[in-house]
Protein backbone atom coordinates (compact mmCIF):
# COMPACT_ATOMS: atom_id res chain seq x y z
CA UNK A 1 0.00 0.00 0.00
CA UNK A 2 1.46 3.80 -0.66
CA UNK A 3 -0.39 6.93 0.11
CA UNK A 4 -3.71 7.24 -1.50
CA UNK A 5 -3.47 4.22 -3.76
CA UNK A 6 -3.55 0.47 -3.13
CA UNK A 7 -1.49 -2.25 -5.75
CA UNK A 8 -3.74 -5.54 -6.38
CA UNK A 9 -0.97 -8.11 -7.41
CA UNK A 10 -2.35 -8.65 -10.93
CA UNK A 11 0.34 -10.04 -12.57
CA UNK A 12 1.22 -6.64 -14.18
CA UNK A 13 1.52 -4.04 -10.87
CA UNK A 14 -1.67 -2.25 -11.95
CA UNK A 15 -2.88 0.28 -9.04
CA UNK A 16 -5.97 0.53 -8.14
CA UNK A 17 -6.78 4.17 -6.62
CA UNK A 18 -8.69 5.30 -2.96
CA UNK A 19 -10.81 8.56 -3.37
CA UNK A 20 -7.53 10.09 -1.03
CA UNK A 21 -5.38 9.25 1.26
CA UNK A 22 -6.19 5.94 3.26
CA UNK A 23 -6.41 5.87 6.58
CA UNK A 24 -7.74 2.33 7.66
CA UNK A 25 -8.76 -0.48 5.41
CA UNK A 26 -12.05 -3.22 6.57
CA UNK A 27 -12.86 -6.79 4.62
CA UNK A 28 -16.06 -7.55 5.02
CA UNK A 29 -16.49 -11.09 6.87
CA UNK A 30 -18.43 -12.47 4.26
CA UNK A 31 -18.93 -12.61 0.29
CA UNK A 32 -21.02 -9.71 -0.60
CA UNK A 33 -20.72 -7.02 -3.59
CA UNK A 34 -17.98 -5.74 -2.24
CA UNK A 35 -14.63 -7.37 -0.50
CA UNK A 36 -13.32 -4.48 1.46
CA UNK A 37 -13.62 -0.76 2.20
CA UNK A 38 -11.20 1.98 2.86
CA UNK A 39 -11.47 4.88 4.83
CA UNK A 40 -9.87 8.22 3.26
CA UNK A 41 -9.69 11.56 4.09
CA UNK A 42 -12.04 14.38 3.24
CA UNK A 43 -15.12 12.49 4.34
CA UNK A 44 -14.25 10.11 1.20
CA UNK A 45 -14.87 5.67 1.58
CA UNK A 46 -13.44 3.57 -1.30
CA UNK A 47 -15.47 0.49 -1.93
CA UNK A 48 -13.20 -2.88 -3.50
CA UNK A 49 -15.46 -5.44 -5.40
CA UNK A 50 -14.58 -9.34 -4.92
CA UNK A 51 -11.39 -10.20 -7.64
CA UNK A 52 -13.47 -11.00 -11.07
CA UNK A 53 -11.89 -12.90 -13.83
CA UNK A 54 -12.33 -11.44 -17.24
CA UNK A 55 -10.84 -12.74 -19.95
CA UNK A 56 -8.32 -14.69 -17.95
CA UNK A 57 -7.46 -11.64 -15.85
CA UNK A 58 -8.32 -10.75 -12.71
CA UNK A 59 -9.25 -7.45 -11.05
CA UNK A 60 -10.85 -5.08 -8.79
CA UNK A 61 -13.73 -2.22 -9.25
CA UNK A 62 -13.76 0.25 -7.20
CA UNK A 63 -16.81 2.79 -5.70
CA UNK A 64 -15.93 6.45 -4.33
CA UNK A 65 -17.82 7.62 -2.05
CA UNK A 66 -18.00 11.37 -0.91
CA UNK A 67 -19.99 11.08 2.38
CA UNK A 68 -23.03 12.97 3.43
CA UNK A 69 -21.88 13.28 6.78
CA UNK A 70 -18.66 12.62 7.12
CA UNK A 71 -16.78 16.25 5.96
CA UNK A 72 -13.20 15.29 7.61
CA UNK A 73 -11.07 12.37 7.17
CA UNK A 74 -12.25 9.38 8.14
CA UNK A 75 -10.29 7.48 10.20
CA UNK A 76 -11.86 4.23 11.39
CA UNK A 77 -14.25 1.47 10.31
CA UNK A 78 -15.89 -1.78 11.31
CA UNK A 79 -18.04 -4.38 10.49
CA UNK A 80 -20.29 -7.39 11.64
CA UNK A 81 -20.31 -11.24 10.18
CA UNK A 82 -23.71 -9.69 8.12
CA UNK A 83 -21.49 -6.91 6.56
CA UNK A 84 -23.02 -4.24 8.28
CA UNK A 85 -20.29 -1.52 8.27
CA UNK A 86 -19.69 1.63 10.63
CA UNK A 87 -16.91 4.52 10.13
CA UNK A 88 -15.88 7.33 12.25
CA UNK A 89 -14.50 10.51 11.59
CA UNK A 90 -12.42 13.40 13.05
CA UNK A 91 -15.98 15.22 13.78
CA UNK A 92 -17.06 12.90 15.83
CA UNK A 93 -19.62 11.30 13.41
CA UNK A 94 -20.59 7.39 13.21
CA UNK A 95 -22.21 6.48 9.66
CA UNK A 96 -23.64 2.79 9.57
CA UNK A 97 -23.35 1.91 5.63
CA UNK A 98 -25.38 -0.64 3.90
CA UNK A 99 -22.73 -2.66 2.40
CA UNK A 100 -24.54 -3.93 -1.22
CA UNK A 101 -24.99 -0.53 -2.49
CA UNK A 102 -22.51 1.62 -0.47
CA UNK A 103 -24.63 4.20 0.81
CA UNK A 104 -25.23 5.33 4.53
CA UNK A 105 -28.34 4.61 5.93
CA UNK A 106 -28.09 5.53 9.57
CA UNK A 107 -25.89 8.58 11.29
CA UNK A 108 -24.73 9.03 15.01
CA UNK A 109 -23.97 12.83 16.08
CA UNK A 110 -21.99 12.48 18.85
CA UNK A 111 -22.42 16.90 20.63
CA UNK A 112 -18.82 18.33 20.78
CA UNK A 113 -19.26 18.96 24.53
CA UNK A 114 -19.42 15.57 24.92
CA UNK A 115 -16.70 14.44 22.61
CA UNK A 116 -13.67 17.92 22.51
CA UNK A 117 -13.43 18.78 25.90
CA UNK A 118 -9.36 18.13 25.46
CA UNK A 119 -9.03 17.47 21.39
CA UNK A 120 -10.54 14.40 21.41
CA UNK A 121 -12.69 12.27 18.28
CA UNK A 122 -13.28 8.97 17.10
CA UNK A 123 -10.79 7.06 16.68
CA UNK A 124 -11.75 3.67 17.10
CA UNK A 125 -15.10 1.48 16.45
CA UNK A 126 -15.82 -1.99 17.19
CA UNK A 127 -18.74 -3.95 17.19
CA UNK A 128 -18.58 -6.38 20.64
CA UNK A 129 -20.45 -8.99 18.82
CA UNK A 130 -19.65 -9.59 15.42
CA UNK A 131 -22.65 -11.80 15.27
CA UNK A 132 -25.33 -8.56 16.29
CA UNK A 133 -25.73 -5.11 15.14
CA UNK A 134 -26.80 -3.98 18.18
CA UNK A 135 -23.80 -3.14 20.38
CA UNK A 136 -20.79 -0.87 18.79
CA UNK A 137 -17.98 0.23 21.07
CA UNK A 138 -16.44 3.41 20.30
CA UNK A 139 -13.65 5.01 21.77
CA UNK A 140 -10.93 8.01 21.71
CA UNK A 141 -7.90 8.92 22.80
CA UNK A 142 -6.84 11.97 24.42
CA UNK A 143 -3.99 13.70 22.26
CA UNK A 144 -1.82 15.04 25.19
CA UNK A 145 -1.30 12.32 27.12
CA UNK A 146 -3.08 9.35 25.52
CA UNK A 147 -5.46 8.12 27.75
CA UNK A 148 -8.73 6.02 26.14
CA UNK A 149 -11.97 7.05 26.69
CA UNK A 150 -14.92 4.33 26.51
CA UNK A 151 -18.23 5.26 25.40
Amino acid sequence: MHTGELIYNTGNDEKLYTDGEVATITFFRREGKYWFAATCWGGKVSFFSAPTVDKGRCFLTIKHVKSNYHHGDVVCGDTTFKNNFATGSIENVICFWQTYSAVENKVILIPNDLANKINRYVRHLKFLDPQSNEYLLEYKMDRTNEIPSVT
